[in-house]
Parts: C-alpha cells; structure tokens; sequence
C-alpha cells in the first residue's frame, strides 16, 4: 500500500493531463470539422496540424513526465522533492491548456491566424 501513497501525486497529474489531451483533441477535431472549408490545412500553424494529425502521440507527454519524476525522487544523490512534482506537473497542465485553447482561438477567432 506504501508504493501507491508514495506516487499518488503523479497518478493525479496523469489523470489530469490524459483527460486533457483526449478532451482536447477532441474538442478542436470537432471545430476543425465545422470550420474546414474555411481554413484549409495548410494555412494553419504546425502545432495545430500536429494535433490534427497526430493528436493521440501527445499522450506520450504524461508518460514521459511520470517516469522522469519518478526516477528523480528515487534518485539516491538528488534531492528531487514532491514539491517539484507538483509544481512541474502544474507547469505541464498550464502549457497543454495554453496549447489547446491557442489552437481553438484560432477558429474561432480567424484573426489570430
């Protein structure tokens, strides 16, 4: 039971971000799909045609970052707390949140394009 208090931290943020990256790739397709004769692929930015195309690699982000802290809080030399769990984990739910409503303010509002 101690190896699942020791990393509930994480949990919570995977949870977090995995809800996020799947509602978000879901939300801006659908916009996508309502606007597409509007906005032509190519006129969009690389960042928005990445989600487009390949929105479900960006579950591998929440991977990448669990096993990172994980590592750096069994590190025996570091001195990694759960504090810089928590506030990196906050950072990258920031930054994923900053990325999809970027990408939907830009069909929603054609002047950000």
């Amino acid at each position: 039971m101690k190896l699942f208090n020791e990393y509930r931290t994480q949990g919570i943020f995977v949870c977090l971000m995995s809800t996020l990256i799947l509602g978000g790739n879901l939300v801006l397709t659908g916009l996508y799909k309502g606007v597409a004769v509007d906005f032509p692929r190519h006129m969009l930015p690389w960042y928005f045609r990445f989600i487009l195309s390949y929105g479900i690699f960006l579950m591998l982000i929440p991977v990448f970052w669990t096993s990172a802290t994980i590592r750096l809080e069994n590190h025996p030399v570091l001195r990694y707390h759960r504090v810089w769990t928590f506030v990196t984990g906050m950072l990258m739910l920031i930054g994923l949140t900053c990325l999809f409503v970027r990408c939907g303010s830009q069909l929603l509002i054609p002047s950000t394009i």
